[in-house]
């Protein structure tokens, strides 16, 4: 469904499953282990079994998972089932779409335009469900750090408040439904799945084999030195957007609510859909500019708009204004929208997209996906939330950095191939 969800119901999750957030920190690695392990399988698969049985055991298997997250109150269970669910998430569609398409950028734009429709909804349905007066806003016990201290005290030396609401005991676990989120957005899963399994079925009474040559990897299919170097960036880039895109969906919350902005929760809520809404849009108008403009353009534009973001959001933070946040939060989440499907179809120009290819990137992305919102955890119970801002930035010039490596062999590919 999407990977905001773990970000927009963290301090639910914690209610009830009465934990801190440095343990809740851990979800964030453990689905990003399932990612990983579920791009390996899907590459490791992709010419042995039909995509359409992959893709809907994985959706099945997702979908359960999810709807049992916040049911199973055990802290390691809840470790596994968020695993599972990360591990739904392969390259699958992406394989498919490889295969079916000759002109790719479209393709994956579409399917990732998809991928941000489905990301909106989830804090617009998590916003009735999610707990009543954890917001700063209301008179909360304070916890008390000492020289940023990774263990929480109480002592009558120099210290700092940190608020955390969700193990006020005023608010009762009754008063979230965040079980229903869950229940709710499996339920987008599963008509998908479903659907898959009718298109294996008749795929098997047509008795069709999906084998193509593109499954399989000939002598002219060779890499160059350019192309490797090509696809080594591919790897990084892949995994720095897998990091930016979680990193902000899924620390905006915390950040938003225990930095010096003190937001309110349900307004953090609303912004982190704003980040899908405005992903959907940039996704959206990325589908039609490639009419008129190169993959290569399109990420141009795209780092250019993260720059700016980045500038945004460290003003905002520098001036504690909260209306700077939500524009730098439109623009970071609008322009890294279209850049995995832009990167993966600038690559299919200079390489072959082989499924391992595929699954590989997956895998880098899923690598991501892992350390950040983990690494973005730790930091900010050991320094404080000004650590989101600076790793976001880090974020920023490693794509930036990357992105100028990868036109640059390709461009030189180009060059040798027409002598």
């Amino acid at each position: 469904m999407s990977d905001c969800i773990l970000g927009t119901t963290l301090l639910d999750l914690q209610l009830l499953l009465q934990t801190d957030l440095d343990s809740l920190s851990y979800l964030f690695l453990v689905f990003g282990l399932g990612a990983v392990a579920g791009s390996v399988l899907s590459g490791a698969l992709a010419t042995r079994f039909s995509t359409h049985l992959q893709l809907g055991i994985a959706l099945i298997i997702g979908c359960a998972a999810m709807i049992a997250i916040p049911l199973v109150m055990s802290l390691p269970l809840v470790y596994f089932l968020v695993c599972v669910y990360g591990m739904s998430r392969g390259s699958n569609t992406m394989q498919a779409a490889s295969q079916l398409w000759d002109k790719k950028g479209g393709a994956f734009q579409f399917i990732i335009c998809a991928s941000s429709f489905a990301a909106v909804q989830v804090p617009l349905i998590a916003k009735p469900f999610l707990a009543v007066g954890s917001d700063l806003n209301t008179a909360v016990p304070v916890y008390k750090v000492q020289n940023h201290s990774e263990n929480w005290f109480e002592g009558n030396e120099t210290t700092e408040n940190f608020p955390d609401p969700h193990l006020d005991s005023r608010i009762p676990i009754e008063s979230t439904h965040v079980q229903w989120v869950y229940f709710i957005c499996g339920m987008f899963i599963l008509p998908s799945g479903l659907a898959q399994f009718y298109y294996w079925i008749k795929e098997r009474q047509e008795a069709f084999t999906e084998t193509t040559p593109y499954n399989h990897v000939s002598d002219s299919d060779r890499y160059t030195s350019c192309q490797m170097i090509f696809v080594v960036c591919l790897l990084f880039m892949f995994f720095l957007i897998g990091a930016s895109t979680v990193f902000l969906s899924s620390m905006l919350t915390v950040y938003g609510v225990h930095s010096d902005l003190h937001m309110a929760k349900t307004a953090i809520m609303s912004m982190t859909s704003l980040i899908s809404i405005s992903s959907l849009v940039t996704r959206s108008v990325s589908l039609v500019s490639l009419r008129f403009i190169t993959h290569s353009q399109l990420l141009v534009v795209c780092l250019l708009g993260e720059i700016l973001g980045g500038t945004v959001l460290s003003l905002s933070a520098s001036a504690k204004n909260q209306t700077l946040l939500w524009i730098a939060v439109v623009l970071l989440g609008g322009c890294a929208g279209p850049l995995l499907a832009a990167c993966l179809a600038r690559t299919s120009e200079v390489v072959t997209l082989h499924p391992l290819l595929i699954s590989s990137s997956f895998v880098a992305n899923g690598v991501g996906i892992t350390l950040f919102p983990f690494l973005g955890g730790l930091l900010f119970v050991k320094v404080g939330p000004e650590t989101f801002v600076y790793l976001y930035w880090t974020l920023i010039t490693g794509h930036v950095v990357v992105f100028v490596l990868m036109e640059a062999a390709g461009r030189l590919h180009v060059r040798c191939s027409e002598k």
